[in-house]
């Protein structure tokens, strides 16, 4: 009579001892399922059927499906705008397009892994390897901090910068032309000249401001009468087009420096250039003018008279 054929298939894991029979894996042929973890092999057993006699064949050379371990990405996951930042991904690169970014608008990636900072946000970087796995990170990139404050510092003079977000560390590049206090970004003027200023926020990301360091004007202030007419009071070594001020008695042109006094005693004047660094200095008025030459000037003169 004629006899049936059966199979039965089977499946081991690493190192291939301990074979195992598939239920209901009863046909020629077998799909494996999806989602394996482990590199698994299988083999067919065909077994013939004639009345009560049953024969199984040798199995056949087991198939193997080899299961790959998702490839990793190391590295740090942020950076800041304008800069880079190096990740590295594990075995071997696929040969056309290893690296990917979901938003090249906040960070692109080259083939070798260096991430651009372009933008602040956020995207998925992608990983594939030469066997066509892949694994993702999520890379942050950051903003660069902001200064705001004075641009300008007399020398011995202070200003205070601040940086936003706050918490940041403050350096200078020329200390010997300006300081700035690392916490609270105080800039003290030390010498004429410009210093850049550093901010870096707890990010790791910086910002710049350069602070030029001036010098307050000198001033020319000479002793007046009121009967004598205008006196005009000069500057040097300050920056032109500021503003003079009088205390006491008597009227002075803002833009000029030129004196019309009122009222004898001590007075002061100020001049502020654009820049800053404003300068002051006291001068004499006289009711009228003395009978002797002064010989000294400011509001310590000594007049002296003729015997």
């Amino acid at each position: 009579g004629s006899g049936t054929i059966t199979y039965r298939w089977e499946s081991a894991v690493s190192p291939f001892t301990a074979w195992s029979t598939i239920g209901g894996a009863t046909l020629s042929s077998y799909d494996p399922p999806a989602g394996l973890t482990a590199t698994t092999q299988y083999r067919r057993i065909t077994i013939s059927t004639l009345g009560s006699t049953s024969c199984e064949s040798v199995a056949t050379t087991p198939v193997q499906f080899t299961v790959n371990p998702l490839p990793t990405i190391s590295g740090t996951l942020n950076v800041c705008i304008g800069s880079t930042r190096q990740l590295t991904g594990s075995g071997t690169p696929n040969g056309t397009t290893p690296w990917q970014s979901s938003n090249t608008g906040v960070a692109t990636i080259s083939n070798t892994g260096l991430v651009m900072g372009v933008s602040a946000g956020t995207t998925t970087i992608t990983y594939t390897d030469n066997n066509g796995c892949s694994n993702t990170a999520l890379f942050t990139v950051n903003a660069l901090p902001t200064i705001t404050g004075p641009s300008t510092v007399c020398v011995t003079q202070q200003i205070t910068l601040t940086g936003s977000p706050s918490g940041g560390m403050w350096s200078s590049g020329t200390p010997s032309v300006a300081t700035v206090n690392s916490s609270s970004g105080v800039v003290t003027g030390v010498s004429v000249g410009s210093s850049i200023i550093t901010y870096t926020d707890l990010n790791g990301c910086q910002n710049t401001k350069t602070v030029n360091v001036i010098t307050a004007p000198v001033i020319t202030a000479p002793n007046s009468c009121i009967s004598g007419g205008d006196v005009t009071f000069t500057q040097s070594g300050g920056a032109e087009g500021g503003t003079w001020t009088i205390s006491g008695g008597g009227s002075i042109v803002a833009g000029t420096g030129v004196f019309t006094p009122s009222a004898s005693g001590c007075w002061t004047t100020t001049y502020t250039p654009p820049t800053g660094c404003a300068s002051t200095a006291s001068f004499l008025v006289y009711p009228t003018a003395p009978a002797a030459p002064m010989v000294s000037i400011g509001c310590g003169a000594i007049i002296v008279t003729a015997p």
